[in-house]
C-alpha cells in the first residue's frame, strides 16, 4: 500500500509541477499524528486504525471517482482514472483486514 500511495504521489506531483500550478502546503494541523495513533496501543490501536484507514480509503475512492468523471483536466482525469482501481483494491483489503478482526467500521 505504502508503495502505490508513493507512486501516485510522485506521478500527481510531476502532474502538477508541468502545469506550474501553486499547491499550499497542508497546515500542520493536517500532518500532524491522529491523537489515536499517539495514545492508542494493542487491540485498541488496531481498532483506531483500521477504522481511520477504512474511512480513508472510502473518502478516497470517492473523490477519485469524482474527479475520474467530471475533472475538467484531462491529465488530472486520467490520473484519477488509472489510480482508482488500486484504491478500490486497498478499501477492499482495509475491509477485509476489519471483517477478518471482527473489527466494526462505518460502512
Amino acid at each position: 500500500m505504502v508503495a502505490d500511495h508513493t507512486k501516485a504521489n510522485a506521478e500527481l506531483k510531476s502532474i502538477v509541477a508541468s502545469k506550474k500550478w501553486n499547491i499550499p502546503e497542508p497546515s500542520p494541523t493536517v500532518v500532524a499524528p491522529d491523537a489515536m495513533l499517539t495514545s492508542s496501543t494493542g487491540s485498541d490501536f488496531d481498532r483506531g486504525y483500521i477504522n481511520m484507514m477504512v474511512k480513508d480509503h472510502k473518502k478516497t475512492v470517492m473523490l477519485f471517482e469524482h474527479a475520474a468523471t467530471s475533472s475538467p483536466d484531462p491529465q488530472i482525469k486520467d490520473f484519477a482514472a488509472k489510480t482508482l482501481p488500486i484504491l478500490k483494491q486497498h478499501y477492499t483489503s482495509i475491509q477485509q483486514i476489519a471483517n477478518k478482526l471482527g473489527i466494526a467500521y462505518d460502512k
